[in-house]
């Protein structure tokens, strides 16, 4: 039920995984497990960020209702407070290479992608997440070397957002990947950022140029009319 639910801690030594209203910590060596209690729905999807310090989780609540994001202490297994903007659910979650950020993509009934201060507990700003042209973006993910950058995907819209902080904005930029029309349900960012991949429900796989907004290569390539 919770796509990209099952997270490998960068410790090697811990999993993590959503069950209802509970976020499961499992050591790997002893199979001991800690529950983190918070939510009062059920889990709608989970991160660690990189240095494996904080874990956020975000849940799924009724249409109209607002959609609890909980930032977790991982070392204390605490919970260290929650954000509170997204109606219905919480689609997706990323935080930014540095801890810096934390960005949360809402739902279908909410449309919006919002960037968090983590230090501060504090809404940074927010905008629709995709253009009303499109379907709804679902997955988002940070670029791997910049905090001010980040992609969010979903059916037929692929977007990379840059962070303009003095000015409180997130500006969008459509990227351009021809005359395919794919559903995307997973993004992976190159380490050097240059480019990212987006995976989709057909099978293929698309290259983007992080620079350029442009697809550079798609595949595996399908014969037409294969058996």
């Amino acid at each position: 039920h919770v796509p990209c639910g099952l997270i490998c801690h960068p410790n090697k030594e811990h999993i993590l995984y959503p069950l209802g209203c509970t976020v499961v910590i499992q050591d790997l060596d002893s199979k001991k497990q800690t529950f983190l209690h918070g939510h009062t729905n059920n889990v709608s999807c989970v991160t660690v960020s990189r240095d494996g310090m904080l874990i956020a989780s975000g849940e799924i609540t009724y249409m109209g209702f607002k959609a609890d994001i909980i930032l977790w202490d991982f070392p204390r297994k605490e919970l260290l407070t929650r954000l509170t903007l997204h109606k219905g659910k919480v689609e997706g979650l990323a935080f930014s290479p540095n801890s810096l950020y934390l960005l949360s993509l809402g739902g279908q009934d909410d449309g919006s992608v919002v960037v968090w201060h983590v230090r501060k507990r504090e809404a940074i700003c927010g905008s629709p997440a995709s253009p009303c042209s499109v379907g709804n973006a679902t997955v988002v993910v940070c670029s791997s070397c910049r905090d001010e950058m980040f992609v969010t995907a979903g059916k037929e819209t692929v977007r990379v957002w840059e962070l303009d902080l003095p000015n409180r904005k997130i500006r969008p930029t459509e990227c351009r990947i021809g005359k395919l029309r794919r559903v995307i349900i997973s993004i992976q960012m190159a380490e050097d950022d240059n480019y990212f991949y987006v995976g989709t429900t057909t099978g293929d796989i698309v290259q983007v140029s992080t620079n350029s907004k442009v697809m550079t290569a798609y595949g595996p390539q399908k014969e037409p009319f294969s058996s």
